[in-house]
C-alpha cells in the first residue's frame, strides 16, 4: 500500500449527482445508461435514530426505463420487498427503520439492456446510508492518547476518530505548515504527517552526500519549527517495498538520514518522536530494521500488517506474527513499542467473475465483501488492542477512484460517490465502544470463543465471536463471559453496527459475527 495525498471534501451536498460511468462487456448499440440522481438532506448520508428518513429518488434515461428498489442490511439481506421506480418525476422513498444501523438502498434495472452507473447491463448498484448516535462536539479533542486513527481522512467528519494522516512534508511549504496543522487542531485532529521525498530520498546505491544530509537538517529544521505539533513524525513510505531497500547503502544512509533528523528534533524541541514503517508480513523486514543502527534512532515501530492476497480472517496469522516480530525486536536489544499506522482491507470492487486486483500485472487479489470486510475491521482492532498495539490507523477514508478492477481503489470507509459503507457504521460503533476504554483479559471459554474484555471508570465491554464458527459453541451462559453477572445487572448486547440484539434468559447464541456486551463495571 502506497500512501498518497488527497485533499477531501465534505459530503454534505444536498443533491448528489452519480456519474454516468460504466463499462459492459458487450459492445451492443442496444446498453441504454441510466442516471440516478438521489435528493439527501443528511451531511455524510448519517441520520439520528428514532426517526425513519427519506431521500428522494429519480431515474432518467433517454428511453422508457424502470428500476426495482429494495432496502439490505450491512449483511446484505433484504430489509423490505422490492418495488418499482419509473424514469420521470423523483420519488420519496423512506428508510425501512429509525434504529442504529446501516441501511443500503439497492436499484436494479428491470430490462438487461439498461445498465445503472459504473455497472454493467442488468447489474444492481446499492448506495450506503446510516442511522448512527449524533457525534459530541466534545468527544473529539486533538487527543493525543486516542488509539484511533484514519488514514486521509476528512477531518470536517464529526464522526471520524482523534487521528488522521492526511500531510507529508511536501504537501505544503514550512510557512504554511503552522496554517494546516491548526485546521486540523481546530477540528480534534491530531495529524501524523511523513517525511518523504524532496530532501529523504536517496540513491542508496552510493553512499548519502554531505550536502543532502545538510539540506535535510535545514528542511527539518524548518518543518519542526513551524508548529508545536505534530510531535509524531514517520520517516519514509514503506521503503521496504521499493527498489532502494535492497540497495547496498540503504541502511547506512538511512542511518546518517535519522540521526541529522533526530538531533534536529532534539535542538528545536526533544518530545518529537520518530516513527519508522515496514509494511507487510515478513519477518525479514522487521530483522533488516532491528540489526541495523538506524534502529537506535527511532522511538516507535510502525507496522504496516496488509494480509495480501486474499485477507484471511486475523485469527488465523495476527498474533503469531506480532509475536514474531517482537521477538525480533528483543533478539536485537530493542523495546521498541509498535503501531499500525496503516492497515486495512480491499472489497471486492467488480462484477462477479470479473477481474479485479493489479491488472498491468496481471495479479488477482481476493477482495472481501463489504459484510466480510466490516468483520475484519472489528476482528483487527480487537486484537490488536488487546495484544498492546498503541495506535491503529485504518486505511482508508475513501475509495480512490471509480475503475472496478483495481484493488488500490477499493479500501473506503465510504465509497467513491462518498456512502457510507458498512465498514464505517462498524468503525464508529467500535470506536464508540472502545474510545478511552483500558484492555483488561481475553478470556478462554474454549479454543474456538475469543473474548476480549475493555473497561473505564463506569463501563466494560466485552467483544466476542467464535472462530471457527462452524465448531464453535452455540450459547454460552452470560455469567461466563462476564464473571459475577446476574439479571440484575444492566445489561446491552449490539451487533457490528451498533444494533441491539435481543436475549432471554441467562445464555447467548455466539457466532463468527462479532457481538459486543456492554454493562455496568462491578
Amino acid at each position: 500500500m502506497l500512501v498518497y495525498i488527497q485533499r477531501c471534501k465534505c459530503f454534505s451536498m444536498i443533491v448528489i449527482f452519480v456519474s454516468m460511468i460504466w463499462f459492459p462487456h458487450s459492445s451492443g448499440a442496444d446498453i441504454n445508461p441510466l442516471d440516478v440522481v438521489i435528493s439527501d438532506a443528511a451531511p455524510y448520508h448519517v441520520y439520528p435514530p428514532s426517526r425513519k428518513f427519506q431521500v428522494s429518488v429519480q431515474i432518467n434515461s433517454k428511453i422508457d426505463a424502470a428500476v426495482s428498489y429494495l432496502w439490505k442490511d450491512f449483511r446484505g439481506q433484504p430489509l423490505t420487498q422490492p418495488a418499482q421506480l419509473t424514469q420521470g418525476q423523483p420519488h420519496t422513498i423512506f428508510s425501512p427503520s429509525d434504529q442504529i444501523g446501516y441501511y443500503e438502498l439497492v436499484f436494479k434495472p428491470v430490462s438487461s439492456n439498461h445498465a445503472l452507473p459504473n455497472r454493467e447491463p442488468g447489474e444492481e448498484r446499492g448506495y450506503g446510508f446510516a442511522i448512527m448516535s449524533p457525534a459530541l462536539l466534545s468527544e473529539r479533542a486533538a487527543d493525543l492518547t486516542s488509539r484511533f486513527g484514519v488514514v486521509h481522512a476528512d477531518f470536517n467528519d464529526p464522526y471520524l476518530p482523534p487521528w488522521a494522516k492526511t500531510m507529508t512534508w511536501n504537501t505544503t511549504s514550512a510557512q504554511w505548515w503552522n496554517h494546516e496543522i491548526n485546521k486540523r487542531r481546530q477540528a480534534g485532529i491530531v495529524e501524523l504527517p511523513i517525511i518523504t521525498r524532496s530532501e529523504w530520498g536517496s540513491d542508496d546505491s552510493i553512499p548519502i552526500s554531505s550536502m543532502q544530509i545538510h539540506r535535510l537538517k535545514i528542511r527539518v529544521k524548518s518543518y519542526f519549527g513551524a508548529s508545536p505539533s505534530p510531535v509524531y513524525w514517520e520517516a519514509g513510505i514503506e521503503e521496504n517495498h521499493k527498489k532502494c531497500y535492497r540497495e547496498p547503502y540503504y541502511w547506512e544512509n538511512l542511518d546518517k538520514k535519522l540521526q541529522v533528523v533526530r538531533e534536529a528534533a532534539d535542538a528545536i524541541n526533544p518530545d518529537i518522536k520518530l516513527i519508522y514503517q515496514i509494511a507487510g508480513l515478513k519477518q525479514t523486514a522487521v530483522e533488516n530494521f532491528a540489526k541495523s543502527r538506524a534502529s537506535r534512532w527511532i522511538d516507535i515501530l510502525s507496522i504496516h500488517p496488509y494480509a495480501w492476497p486474499d485477507f484471511p480472517s486475523p485469527e488465523t496469522w495476527h498474533d503469531q506474527y506480532l509475536r514474531q516480530a517482537r521477538q525480533q525486536l528483543k533478539t536485537h536489544g530493542l523495546t521498541t513499542p509498535v503501531w499500525y499506522t496503516e492497515v486495512g482491507v480491499t472489497h471486492q470492487g467488480n462484477v462477479t467473475g470479473g477481474f479485479f486486483g493489479y491488472p498491468k500485472k496481471n495479479k488477482t487479489v481476493t477482495g472481501l465483501t463489504h459484510y466480510q470486510a466490516a468483520i475484519y475491521l472489528i476482528k483487527l482492532h480487537v486484537m490488536a488492542l488487546y495484544a498492546g498495539i498503541e495506535k491503529i490507523f485504518w486505511y482508508n477514508y475513501r475509495d480512490r477512484k471509480p475503475e472496478r478492477d483495481y484493488a488500490e481503489n477499493h479500501f473506503g470507509l465510504r465509497d467513491y460517490s462518498g456512502y457510507p459503507k458498512p465498514v464505517y457504521v462498524a468503525y464508529r460503533h467500535l470506536y464508540q465502544l472502545l474510545a478511552g476504554k483500558t484492555v483488561a483479559k481475553r478470556r478462554h471459554l474454549s479454543e474456538n470463543i475469543y473474548a476480549y474484555e475493555f473497561y473505564d471508570d463506569k463501563t466494560r465491554v466485552l467483544a466476542f465471536w467464535s472462530y471457527p464458527s462452524g465448531s464453535a459453541k452455540t450459547s454460552v451462559r452470560l455469567a461466563s463471559l462476564i464473571p459475577g453477572y446476574t439479571q440484575r445487572h444492566p445489561l446491552k448486547i449490539t451487533d457490528a453496527m451498533g444494533q441491539i440484539v435481543p436475549f432471554s434468559g441467562d445464555s447467548i447464541t455466539v457466532r463468527g459475527e462479532p457481538l459486543f456486551m456492554t454493562t455496568t463495571k462491578p
